[in-house]
């Protein structure tokens, strides 16, 4: 049998789309998801910088209102990596062929970890 091991698991009830229930259910959803990075400052518990909210367990749906979130959060991130590269490009002196593409994606991700 297939197992997973959580400390916790945040589960709701799959209420029908345009209920009261699931208005509210997806409200909590984006008050919390919104500010999760929140649960990552002190005097909050180091452990809440382990919780994974895209994590997925075989076999279950995550709430639409929930994945819905994560697509929206997934895109704003991707554009900003794209405004980052973008950045750091134009910060090169010289253009870089293929041969080249390894040696400066290495830079752009130790750009990227001085910026952070």
């Amino acid at each position: 049998m297939d197992t997973i091991a959580a400390t916790t698991v945040l589960i709701s009830f799959n209420w029908p789309k345009g209920t009261v229930r699931y208005e509210r259910t997806a409200k909590f959803v984006n008050a919390f998801y919104s500010k999760i990075s929140e649960f990552y400052k002190p005097p909050r518990n180091p452990l809440w910088k382990s919780v994974n909210l895209a994590a997925t367990i075989p076999g279950w749906t995550r709430f639409p209102a929930a994945e819905e979130w994560l697509t929206n959060w997934r895109a704003i991130q991707a554009k900003g990596q794209e405004a980052d590269f973008k950045q750091f490009m134009t910060e090169q002196a010289a253009k870089v062929s293929t041969d080249q593409a390894d040696q400066l994606f290495h830079e752009f991700q130790n750009w990227m970890s001085k910026r952070n």
